[in-house]
């Protein structure tokens, strides 16, 4: 009976973390330990039997101990992965020792994520994570998204290594041009929920992405007359952001005083001109940061000859006159007053 009493009894105080033997309780405050690694934790042993002849912690590691009459108190640097304490009480009659539960882990307050801030739309990057000096990183789980899509998701089950380890995530990625604006980030939680802590930390950009203008569109007649003012207009697709882009029209050499219209990722510049003569060269500049593009034309002048034109209003003048005429008399012949065939035979036979 008194075996089963004090089997009942060991199991009791086992729920509260004690550790019951014949000569009295031996308590651990806190019995379960999280500790940050390089950091310090204090650890506390009582007993509830005031005699003894020995009261200590057995350690590793730097420590710092502190006796009462029926405690000890020991404040210890964490500087190894295992590490495990433990209380040892000597009575008159018997000893008496308990170990505390520690878990160990380390994690950084900054994680290294590497996406350029601008990119080329179109073009593949590689976006890499690190999580520099963690620990352990069975418990570790490291994310790349795009907004709230996951880009990748990594963790590392079957590593049990208590160590520092540096941990890298790579993920390829081609960005759109409706990429721009959106968050990119890295996230990284070291889970020990077992224990009752969960750490994490992320890092992140948005996203400016860029493209180049693809092709640069002319429109210009091939012929103008001199000294009269015609449209030339230029047009710039697949721009982005279309701000950035420079446009300049140039009517051999010189700049012309240039509209610019924005629709989408497209950009259209117009200019009004005239030209004197002579072979003419429009030219279409378009810069995009270190880029630049060149569209030209040739323009053919002409002009009308001023003795062709009046040679021609004189025929055209003439033409109406006897066109007047004509009508008029053939007015007056409907009504009787004069007949120009009579006329004409009565001179005839004269």
């Amino acid at each position: 009976m008194k075996h089963l009493l004090s089997l009942i009894g060991f199991l009791c105080f086992s729920l509260f973390n004690e550790v019951i033997k014949a000569n009295g309780h031996v308590f651990l405050y806190p019995p379960i330990v999280v500790a940050k690694y390089g950091h310090s934790v204090t650890l506390n042993c009582t007993t509830d039997v005031v005699t003894r002849t020995l009261f200590k912690f057995e350690k590793s590691g730097n420590a710092f101990q502190i006796n009462g009459t029926n405690w000890i108190c020991l404040n210890m640097t964490i500087d190894q992965w295992d590490i495990n304490p433990h209380c040892v009480v000597n009575y008159i009659d018997g000893q008496n020792s308990s170990n505390f539960i520690i878990t160990v882990f380390d994690f950084p307050e900054n994680i290294i994520f590497e996406p350029l801030h601008e990119m080329e739309v179109n073009k593949t990057y590689n976006l890499t994570c690190t999580v520099p000096n963690v620990g352990p990183v069975q418990n570790l789980t490291i994310k790349i998204l795009k907004g709230n899509e996951e880009l990748i998701v990594q963790d590392y089950p079957h590593d049990n290594q208590k160590k520092h380890q540096n941990m890298t995530v790579s993920h390829p990625f081609t960005p759109q041009i409706s990429d721009h604006g959106r968050n990119l980030s890295c996230s990284a939680e070291l889970n020990l929920s077992s224990v009752g802590e969960v750490h994490c930390t992320n890092s992140s950009v948005n996203l400016k992405v860029y493209a180049f203008p693809e092709n640069v569109t002319l429109t210009v007649p091939k012929a103008v007359e001199v000294n009269q003012t015609t449209t030339v207009k230029c047009e710039i697709s697949n721009v982005h952001p279309p701000e950035d882009l420079k446009v300049q029209l140039l009517l051999n050499g010189t700049e012309l005083t240039t509209t610019r219209h924005t629709v989408g990722h497209s950009v259209l510049a117009e200019a009004r001109f005239s030209i004197q003569g002579g072979e003419q060269y429009l030219k279409c500049n378009a810069t995009f940061r270190n880029m630049s593009i060149e569209k030209q034309e040739q323009v053919i002048s002409y002009a009308i000859p001023v003795i062709l034109i009046c040679g021609l209003c004189g025929c055209i003048g003439m033409l109406l006159i006897f066109v007047i005429i004509c009508r008029h008399l053939k007015k007056q012949n409907k009504l009787g007053r004069y007949n120009v065939l009579k006329a004409f035979l009565s001179t005839n036979r004269t």
